[in-house]
């Protein structure tokens, strides 16, 4: 029997970060289960989102969340800058840019739209726009800090975050060691158990050590003993739980 679909409302709320646990967990278990239909879904929703924001069609709460739960990697960020880029162009070529931007709209609700002719194209407009054009926000000050597995709070060598008042991103490295997986969660949790901040979708280069990297929101951790847990996921399989990485926080 073929699985209820999702309605979109409930995507955009699982990429806004505000999905509660129990509906996350079972999202994100069909997420990797072998459901293409499902995975394409998100992918439209996932344009969507970013279309409103860079055309600021997202309420206050919505762009709040936006930017500080989906906006939180490289990747997403770059398809902002290049959603906004193509607004930008749109504003300054078209008479009646919300007509215009329904064609947008259009483009990046495809999942394979890049692929078309057509994308090549916009993809060069897209990188001259960004190098003559203000498309963002002033760049985040960032603090980055490498994790490795197994460093716990009575090993004494517990790695110290110092984030000061300005910092709005943490950046973390985290040491895969020999583990490969196709995909993995990451989860990030107060030393009580509680879990605080979530990613799903990371995707490692293939065959490569490179460490998994994640960015969490400065104002998620407050001064404080925390860990990251990762789980490796493989399409059709369970998630694997995979040791933890201990850090504390300490606060300016």
């Amino acid at each position: 029997m073929a699985a209820m679909p999702i309605e979109d409302h409930v995507l955009r709320e699982y990429l806004l970060g505000r999905l509660d646990q129990n509906s996350r967990v079972r999202l994100e278990d069909r997420l990797f289960s072998d459901d293409q239909q499902f995975w394409e879904h998100l992918c439209l929703v996932e344009d969507e989102l970013i279309s409103d924001f860079a055309r600021g069609a997202l309420s206050g709460e919505d762009r709040a969340a936006f930017v500080e739960r989906f906006a939180c990697t490289e990747e997403r960020r770059s398809k902002v800058a290049f959603a906004r880029a193509l607004q930008a162009y749109v504003e300054d070529r078209q008479p009646q840019p919300a007509a215009a931007w329904g064609w947008l709209r259009q483009s990046f609700g495809r999942p394979a739209w890049a692929a078309a002719a057509a994308g090549l194209a916009l993809v060069v407009l897209a990188g001259t726009l960004m190098q003559r054009t203000a498309i963002a926000p002033d760049a985040p000050d960032v603090v980055a800090v490498a994790l490795s597995s197994g460093l716990t709070r009575g090993a004494g060598e517990l790695v110290r975050v110092r984030v000061s008042p300005d910092v709005e991103l943490v950046r973390f490295e985290l040491d895969r060691g020999s583990d490969r997986h196709a995909a993995y969660r990451a989860a990030v949790h107060a030393v009580t158990g509680e879990e605080i901040w979530s990613q799903a979708t990371l995707t490692p280069d293939s065959g490569t050590a490179d460490p998994l990297v994640i960015t969490v929101p400065g104002a998620l951790l407050p001064e404080g003993d925390y860990y990251v847990r990762l789980e490796g996921l493989s399409p059709g399989s369970e998630a694997v739980p995979l040791p933890r990485y201990d850090f504390r926080v300490l606060r300016d």
